[in-house]
């Protein structure tokens, strides 16, 4: 019997090295593959593993097919973008009423934080009180120049009805100072607010 016992520890012994070569061979291809864990591998996982490699084969290779994804979506959402504003250019070119111009803007609103769009649409757009004071002034210089005029020729000054042309110069002109300055007005309480 004490053969028997023999046999049996040294037949112990030898499973017990066996596992540990084994358990050696699993650390050595666990190594090749620092970083990535194999699913259902448990060989020397800490309490604290999971915060320094949690990351499978598979989702590296989602990742990499996310990245071809978003990379195509990029492209093409910058192409769309470039269309739309040539487009926006175009029509913003073609556009003479303002309603018209309001409208192309408003279509327009959810993408215009782009910042392709936003340089075209900034240079488009122009604050109704500014077009209107500019109006107001180009009006202006436009009938002083005509008034300049019948300034220098004294045949007109000589005509009869030159007074009452004054006279409406003069309200016209009253008139279109009275306008911008109220526009100037309502321009800087809306800076202000």
């Amino acid at each position: 019997m004490v053969s028997g016992a023999g046999n049996a520890r040294k037949r112990e012994d030898e499973e017990e090295r066996e596992e540990e070569r084994n358990d050696n061979n699993n650390n050595v291809e666990n190594a090749s593959d620092e970083g990535i864990d194999d699913r259902g591998s448990d060989a020397g996982v800490t309490k604290n593993d999971y915060l320094t490699s949690t990351v499978s084969k598979t989702d590296l290779e989602l990742m990499s097919i996310f990245d071809l994804i978003h990379k195509q979506f990029t492209s093409l959402t910058h192409e769309i973008e470039q269309l739309i504003g040539a487009y926006v250019n175009v029509m913003f070119s073609k556009t003479k009423r303002t309603h018209e111009g309001l409208f192309i803007l408003a279509s327009f609103e959810p993408i215009c934080e782009r910042n392709y769009l936003r340089s075209i649409l900034r240079d488009a757009y122009v604050n109704l009180c500014l077009t209107a004071i500019a109006w107001s002034r180009t009006l202006l210089t436009k009938i002083e120049q005509a008034m300049n005029v019948f300034k220098l020729n004294q045949h007109i000054i000589t005509l009869g009805n030159f007074p009452l042309i004054s006279k409406l110069y003069n309200r016209t002109a009253k008139a279109l100072l009275v306008y911008e300055q109220f526009l100037l007005a309502r321009w800087k309480e809306k800076i202000d607010a």
